[in-house]
């Protein structure tokens, strides 16, 4: 439908957030990216069977269906905003796993969406930050 598709382009700077996170994680950071009405977005996402949810409460989880809904929401996304898309999800996902004491198990995540944002990066300690993750990165691969 139509309202589903400019849902689908006006919030696609949002869509390269990880495929798969908890509903609360996914709502938060949603929420925090853009100022919307986010249930109603996901619910109408999931109506047009362009996202699953799975699990019940806090153990839910939200997914695109299928890898081509998320590519061409990506795709939709300007090449102009990608990087700072991307710096504000690493810098979240970053956050979030320090907090939680998974920056080891996230690392890959993180430094994907830091990397591909890192000409943004400007400040040393950030930079030095970015550095350790990679070679953490790299230690596990």
């Amino acid at each position: 439908s139509t309202a589903s598709n400019s849902a689908v382009r006006s919030k696609a700077r949002i869509t390269e957030a990880p495929n798969s996170l908890n509903n609360d994680g996914f709502r938060n950071l949603l929420n925090s990216l853009v100022d919307v009405d986010l249930k109603s977005i996901i619910k109408k996402l999931e109506d047009e069977g362009l996202i699953i949810s799975t699990g019940i409460g806090t153990r839910s989880r939200c997914k695109f269906s299928h890898d081509k809904i998320q590519q061409t929401a990506y795709i939709l996304t300007s090449e102009v905003d990608r990087p700072l898309m991307h710096l504000t999800i690493g810098r979240r996902l970053l956050k979030h796993a320090e907090s939680h004491s998974k920056v080891d198990e996230k690392v890959f995540l993180i430094v994907d969406q830091l990397n591909r944002s890192r000409l943004l990066i400007h400040q040393e300690t950030e930079r030095i930050s970015l550095a350790k993750l990679n070679l953490i990165a790299g230690e596990r691969s």
